[in-house]
């Protein structure tokens, strides 16, 4: 019995020892994948500039600009993280929200004001913080 446990607790830490190593990177290598992302930015801003053109109108504004780019070692990918907000100008109400954007993807995800807590913790488990 106290075999097997051993050789349990054995192969557990070698396939945590496995995980860890998956995660890494060296510097140069983590230097080469935040200039990848960084290559996303333009694209991202002319779909964003689409996006307020054709969102223009009379009784209100629409506006969404990036706030950050960032590399995800846990999520292997890019990201941005948007700022946006949807105005009226003849009611008077604004809608703010963020936006998690997978760069690879183009897969995204808003917050609302009231899912700010959910969107840190997205933004922290994303940094690996």
């Amino acid at each position: 019995m106290k075999k097997i446990f051993i050789f349990s607790l054995f192969l557990c830490i070698i396939f945590l020892w496995g995980c860890s190593i998956n995660n890494k990177l060296s510097i140069d290598q983590l230097f080469e994948k935040k200039q990848e992302c960084i290559t996303y930015k333009l694209d991202l801003q002319n779909r964003i500039d689409k996006d307020t053109e054709n969102l223009k109108g009379v009784s209100y504004v629409y506006y969404e600009r990036i706030e950050e780019i960032f590399y995800s070692r846990i999520e292997n990918s890019c990201f941005a993280i948007t700022d946006e907000m949807f105005a009226s100008t003849q009611d008077s109400w604004i809608t703010r929200s963020k936006r998690i954007i997978n760069l690879l993807t183009n897969e995204s995800t808003d917050y609302k004001d009231d899912q700010m807590s959910m969107y840190y913790d997205r933004v922290k488990e994303l940094k690996w913080e």
